[in-house]
């Protein structure tokens, strides 16, 4: 009676495990949105890589979560000299675009690029290392080996000579969106509201879908709060942002903003 009643918690045991891999797989396969999205502020930059580039790479250019991440010098000759770009904190201008969703701490530490002058150290060092140039929206991480706000901006005001840990956000990223967890019933609403934006009859670029808000009980808040949590901030989405496409489908409005309301949770 001991060896069947045996018998029987293995075959429970194996019976659950197998209802328990086929749950997961199908949690694997259980998403609803794919949205390709675009910087709005990334729209006419000159320096993106181009295929080929991404693939071989960029003498010391390393890739970190999809971000470029390199390192450049720059000397003053003299006190009167400027390094030549201004920049404000990144963290205050994130902060800004979350809005009413934003939560306490949360932002990137880092310095925001704004512009870069003419005939000054940045422009001379861009015209030296054009595969490595300082560009308006690239960030820096670190001044020196310092990496608090407060700290990187004393340096630029202070220091004769700076390293500078440049970081470039991905131009485009894809917002892939769970459907639920477990099979849980859940809200499959994509959560945001957005506008059109049908390319120009004189420009060859793409029909795209203008986010204007999001909601903080949608799938794309979701996604939002699991890159916060892992402080991946460059693939937190936020108004202003552009939808190139829906589970592959783009340029044709109509048909992409029947795939964003056709989110169904079985």
């Amino acid at each position: 009676k001991k060896e069947r009643q045996a018998a029987a918690n293995k075959q429970s045991i194996k019976e659950l495990r197998k209802l328990a891999e086929q749950q997961e797989a199908a949690d694997q396969e259980d998403w609803v949105q794919a949205m390709k999205t675009l910087r709005p502020q990334n729209r006419s930059r000159s320096a993106a890589r181009s295929p080929e580039e991404l693939e071989n790479g960029v003498e010391g250019v390393m890739m970190s979560e999809e971000c470029e991440v390199w390192e450049i010098i720059l000397q003053k000759a003299n006190k009167g000299q400027r390094f030549g770009f201004s920049f404000s904190s990144s963290k205050q201008e994130y902060q800004k675009d979350r809005g009413k969703l934003l939560r306490k701490g949360e932002g990137p530490d880092m310095l925001l690029v704004k512009a870069v002058a003419e005939d000054m150290l940045a422009s001379h060092w861009n015209r030296e290392h054009p595969m490595k140039e300082l560009l308006p929206c690239d960030r820096v991480a670190a001044v020196n080996g310092l990496r608090r706000i407060s700290d990187m901006q004393q340096a630029l005001r202070t220091q004769q000579a700076v390293k500078l840990q440049i970081v470039r956000y991905p131009q485009y990223f894809f917002a892939d969106m769970l459907r639920g967890f477990g099979g849980a019933q859940v809200s499959s609403q994509v959560g945001i509201t957005y506008k059109r934006c049908p390319a120009s009859h004189d420009s060859d670029g793409p029909d795209e879908l203008e986010i204007t808000s999001i909601a903080a009980d949608g799938l794309l808040e979701r996604w939002n709060q699991r890159h916060v949590m892992r402080n991946l901030y460059h693939f937190v989405v936020t108004p202003g942002m552009r939808i190139q496409a829906v589970n592959d489908v783009e340029n044709d409005l109509d048909r992409m903003e029947e795939e964003l309301a056709s989110s169904v949770v079985r």
